[in-house]
């Protein structure tokens, strides 16, 4: 039986969220729509969502408000850090984490659309995944696919040689 990555309250927050009007420039990114869209890898407990525009944060709140009612949760707790609107909704499913970010620099790719939600390309997912990794900092220009394998060639070739020295 083939593995269910999203859960139900992640299923109905996205489906939420892609149907309002004033979220319409998300888009979501990071390890879920990476493990939900494209590599089936492993389950994720958070949800992202990007943009490019400053966040309305009074308007994030309000609808924060709405999702906790959407969801049936309990409780939700705000947290700003930067450009980061991360919210926590706590309920009888357990606890969803989703962040509302500003990403400011251009795509790749055009995000692809299923079902209505926009998922940040294949592309764009890895070049940012592997850019934390190698511990680029989120702030400097996206780089491509390319420029990302060669990075990581040299610092490949710089281990091997350390460790045979």
């Amino acid at each position: 039986m083939e593995q269910e990555i999203l859960t139900d309250p992640q299923k109905a927050a996205i489906s939420f969220i892609a149907h309002e009007q004033r979220l319409s420039s998300y888009y979501l990114s990071g390890g879920t729509a990476l493990a939900a869209y494209y590599l089936y890898h492993r389950l994720s407990d958070d949800l992202d969502f990007f943009t490019p525009e400053a966040p309305d944060i009074v308007f994030l709140h309000e609808f924060g408000e709405r999702l906790k009612q959407y969801l049936k949760a309990h409780t939700v707790h705000f947290q700003r850090l930067y450009d980061r609107n991360m919210f926590e909704f706590l309920g009888e499913f357990g606890a969803l984490k989703i962040e509302f970010t500003k990403y400011p620099f251009p795509q790749l790719e055009a995000p692809t659309i299923i079902n209505e939600v926009h998922i940040d390309s294949f592309s764009d997912v890895s070049a940012n995944k592997a850019r934390r990794i190698a511990g680029l900092p989120r702030m400097i220009q996206p780089v491509s696919i390319e420029e990302l394998k060669a990075f990581f060639s040299d610092r490949a070739r710089e281990l091997k040689g350390s460790i045979l020295l």
